[in-house]
């Protein structure tokens, strides 16, 4: 009996401890942006988790996939990671298909990845259904206005917008600053 309650709290622990930070991984996510070590460090520790029961961390190692993809010189394995990492969103997005932060995961990288290559495919798509997601202001509130901020200004850089979009985003921007 003693060893079954030792092998619980074991048990227990080691699943505590496997259990990421979302606010930890968004960091480690942007510190990766323009880093190849960093990318490969947080590679690792998302390889760890079982990403099929959350979708936002599948979503995730499907970024940084796309990162590994952006840092590495062969042409052959960045397109192979690009194309692993593109999947794995698709997935997320199948789960949970109103998540503005997997949505902005995908857009982000469809957008700046050449068109012939066929992964920008859903920009738009996902660009209207970040847009209606920050019409509720629990959503910026559970992103953060500093990722919410990040969101914004990338998608009026990037994202085609027209005139609606942009005034609503800027305010959006203001409200964050």
């Amino acid at each position: 009996m003693k060893l079954l309650i030792q092998l619980l709290i074991l048990l227990q622990v080691n699943l505590s401890y496997s259990q990421i930070d979302i606010h930890s991984l968004k960091k480690q996510f942007f510190n990766s942006l323009n880093s190849s070590g960093n990318t490969d460090k947080l590679y690792n520790i998302l390889l760890k988790e079982n990403t099929d029961k959350k979708p936002i961390l599948k979503a995730y190692l499907g970024g940084v996939l796309a990162l590994k993809a952006k840092h590495n010189s062969n042409p052959y394995y960045k397109l192979l990671y690009l194309k692993q990492g593109m999947k794995l969103m698709d997935e997320s997005i199948k789960i949970d298909e109103n998540n503005v932060e997997i949505r902005f995961l995908r857009f982000s990288i469809g957008i700046k990845t050449p068109a012939m290559l066929g992964f920008s495919a859903h920009v738009v798509e996902d660009k209207n259904v970040i847009v209606k997601g920050l019409k509720n202001h629990k959503t910026i509130e559970q992103l953060g206005k500093s990722h919410v901020l990040f969101m914004v200004e990338d998608i009026l850089r990037n994202g085609n917008c027209d005139n609606q979009e942009k005034i609503f985003l800027n305010k959006i921007k203001q409200q964050c600053k």
